[in-house]
């Protein structure tokens, strides 16, 4: 794959801490996927006329590559086309760790500016976020990015949860280590039951990596709390009104 990235390089700055150059990367990677709906339009027309045509036409046939062309190209200058090369590079490392930056920037910009990041891309964020950590937890996670994608995992666990979050639970495991289980652990001692849960469900799931991470598992793992929790009391029975307790 011969793709040219030095034009790439502008996308860093949609989670750059200085608004006007995020501002400005934002614009331009809005530039890029309206060149995107503009290939894909063409690439429609150009179908509806090679599907209602009597008789061969090269040059239509010509045409239509070009169109296809045209909007590969255009998909690949946003960060969505270029995230997603990461998950189809896993077989050739050095493809990976050429893709490998743009696939954390794209679950950097989730973290950083969810609305932007959800609307921003031509298609929607929630397979590439899937398909992204799924590649991340299958291959491996390159060491320059360890950092950062921890940092991630621990920022899943102090906010409300998003959709495809659950990746980030299968990554912990990957990145499991001491650093990342004492900021798990402050977490579960939070006073805010929602992180507390969470917390403790990362670490549980790191402590059990032969346990399945779904909702049913998130709904049926021990937490410490539930532990230590004294069983409830049975419940008594009240007689039903106007009926003597005698009859009963």
């Amino acid at each position: 794959m011969d793709l040219d990235l030095s034009d790439s390089m502008y996308l860093f700055d949609l989670v750059s801490p200085h608004g006007r150059r995020r501002e400005q990367a934002q614009e331009r990677h809005a530039q890029c996927v309206s060149e995107v709906y503009a290939a894909a339009a063409e690439n429609r027309r150009l179908w509806w006329l090679a599907r209602n045509r009597e008789n061969p036409d090269p040059a239509l046939d010509a045409a239509r590559q070009q169109a296809f062309a045209v909007h590969r190209n255009a998909v690949d200058h946003t960060v969505h086309g270029l995230a997603g090369q990461f998950r189809s590079a896993w077989k050739t490392p050095e493809l990976r760790e050429q893709f490998a930056p743009y696939a954390a920037l794209f679950l950097e910009w989730e973290a950083t500016d969810p609305q932007q990041w959800r609307h921003a891309g031509p298609y929607s964020p929630w397979g590439i976020k899937k398909r992204i950590l799924r590649s991340f937890v299958a291959h491996g996670v390159p060491a320059k990015h360890e950092a950062q994608l921890g940092r991630l995992v621990l920022a899943t666990v102090d906010r409300a949860q998003r959709c495809e979050d659950d990746g980030y639970v299968a990554l912990a495991r990957v990145l499991d280590g001491l650093e990342l289980r004492s900021t798990l652990a402050t977490s579960a001692d939070s006073a805010d039951a929602a992180i507390r849960r969470r917390a403790e469900f990362v670490l549980w799931a790191c402590d059990h990596p032969e346990e399945p991470i779904t909702l049913a598992s998130w709904r049926r793992y021990p937490t410490p709390c539930a532990a230590a929790r004294p069983a409830a009391r049975p419940e008594k029975r009240q007689p039903p009104r106007n009926v003597p307790s005698s009859a009963l």
